[in-house]
């Protein structure tokens, strides 16, 4: 379902922005999901077909602002041209001893990476969408603990692969009791100058 109805009529949909990862880093992910499993802690890994960079977690909005939406990010990505990502640590959100989210960071492309998540945030707030209180980290979301257990010291493999950025896109998110789906709603091409 793309869309959901609410009372009064009002069509809702579930977006962000965020970076698609090249085929080839995608099945190198599931390389790094065997080196989390193998750590025997109780965690939810990302299907690698799913797996991007977020740069903004719009949430659910009206159908109506889609075209605001739109608008704000093209605004964003004004000045930002085609670049390269390679990614680099393997890292956790809050931290190792206290797991929530497992991820792998940008190195190549983290300036870049970041000043789009910085461009959109305040391209965001100006429409009136909520600014993050934490400082813009560009990652991939390979897992989810489900119970907190410390991970000091879990090793996992980081693709070592590069690939180049051309565009961002404008994903819907659609949830369902086997997992979201993504659809890309709008490409955003990243003008060469």
């Amino acid at each position: 379902m793309i869309y959901k109805r609410i009372p009064g009529g009002i069509e809702i949909v579930r977006l962000f922005v965020a970076i698609d990862l090249s085929p080839p880093i995608k099945e190198d992910m599931r390389e790094a999901q065997a080196a989390v499993k193998a750590t025997r802690a109780k965690v939810t890994l990302v299907d690698p077909s799913l797996i991007h960079i977020t740069l903004k977690f719009l949430g659910e909005i009206n159908e109506s602002q889609i075209e605001n939406v739109k608008s704000a990010i093209n605004s964003s990505i004004k000045g930002i041209t085609p670049f390269n990502v390679s990614i680099s640590e393997f890292g956790a959100f809050p931290d190792f001893r206290r797991p929530k989210v497992l991820w792998l960071g940008v190195k190549e492309g983290r300036e870049e990476s970041t000043q789009l998540m910085i461009n959109l945030e305040n391209e965001f707030s100006e429409l009136g969408f909520a600014k993050e209180n934490r400082k813009p980290t560009p990652h991939i979301t390979i897992g989810r603990v489900k119970v907190t257990k410390s991970l000091v010291g879990a090793q996992c493999a980081v693709p070592e692969k590069t690939f180049l950025v051309k565009s961002i896109y404008l994903i819907k998110s659609s949830l369902t009791s086997e997992g979201p789906i993504y659809s890309d709603l709008v490409e955003f091409n990243l003008i060469t100058t």
